[in-house]
């Protein structure tokens, strides 16, 4: 990640705001339109990064999401599913119900199907096939929320990306007010005890949050003339650490109006990326030092 100064940090009795050691992160000190924190870590990950990511993470959001102003909502990339975790998203779509989105680089165009003088090659056998190039730009969002599982079966493999958003009071199901009678019928209590009703509607409304439709607005520039931009619910930013220099002041603007806090694992910056409008460097300052003290400390690459 370029233009980021890793300094020792002072102690805790000179700290100054702003100034808060983060390590093992590295802020990008000379961007000023919202914060940005490298991670350098391997992907996929070595098990023990790994374990201290996914601690880190959940300590992160028990700050910033208790008290109920902010919510976790996480996507996976499809590349980076297969091979390794192919079969765990399969295991578990009914449970998470994965929605299908694209998600897209700046100025990136859209997923297609495959050229005719790809499949052609393949098909005699002058080149092998693989599958990952065509699963490129296409990801899931998880619907149904169980994040601590998630990102435990997901997070590590070079794919997943966390957003911290607003609820949306408009995506909040209403309640479930079912009638004594009807409650009673046989037709519906059988239904009841196959099919989570509740869960159901609060997918339903929860598909309908407006951080989707503003995500598909502001990402999906380029592609509204076509179908498949049609069927979208959402686009999601695959972004590296340059696109926050480099973009237009007003696409980062745009991205936190998506979301309040951006993670993301980024394989082109051989790490992961947290970017927030907001300061958040004494948050980070704080888990990491209560992780350290703790005895959880983040492993060098070897």
């Amino acid at each position: 990640m370029p233009d980021v100064k890793s300094t020792p940090g002072p102690s805790r009795l000179t700290e100054a705001p702003g100034k808060e050691p983060v390590e093992p992160f590295r802020k990008a000190e000379s961007l000023t339109r919202c914060e940005l924190y490298w991670l350098p870590a391997s992907l996929p990950a070595k098990e023990q990064q790994r374990k201290w990511a996914l601690q880190f993470l959940s300590e992160l959001v028990k700050r910033l999401a208790a008290d109920g102003r902010l919510q976790t909502e996480l996507f996976v990339e499809a590349e980076a599913i297969y091979p390794d975790r192919q079969e765990q998203f399969i295991q578990t779509a009914l449970d998470f119900n994965p929605v299908m989105g694209f998600s897209r680089a700046p100025g990136a165009p859209l997923p297609s199907i495959p050229k005719t003088e790809d499949t052609e090659a393949i098909r005699r056998q002058e080149k092998p096939f693989e599958l990952k190039p065509f699963l490129r730009g296409i990801c899931y969002w998880f619907l149904r929320k169980n994040p601590q599982k998630q990102l435990e079966l997901f997070w590590g493999w070079g794919g997943m990306t966390m957003l911290l958003v607003k609820p949306d009071p408009a995506a909040q199901a209403p309640p479930l007010v079912v009638p004594a009678g009807v409650q009673k019928h046989p037709a519906y209590q059988s239904m009841a005890q196959q099919y989570d009703i509740p869960g159901m509607l609060s997918m339903a409304a929860s598909a309908q949050s407006e951080f989707l439709k503003k995500s598909k607005k502001y990402f999906g520039k380029g592609w509204e003339d076509r179908l498949e931009y049609r069927g979208l619910l959402y686009v999601l930013p695959r972004w590296c650490s340059q696109d926050f220099f480099n973009l237009p002041e007003e696409e980062v603007k745009h991205l936190f109006e998506v979301c309040d806090l951006f993670v993301t694992e980024s394989p082109s910056d051989k790490g992961v990326l947290l970017a927030s409008s907001k300061p958040i460097r004494p948050i980070i300052h704080e888990v990491v030092s209560s992780m350290r003290e703790a005895g959880h400390v983040f492993p060098d690459r070897p």
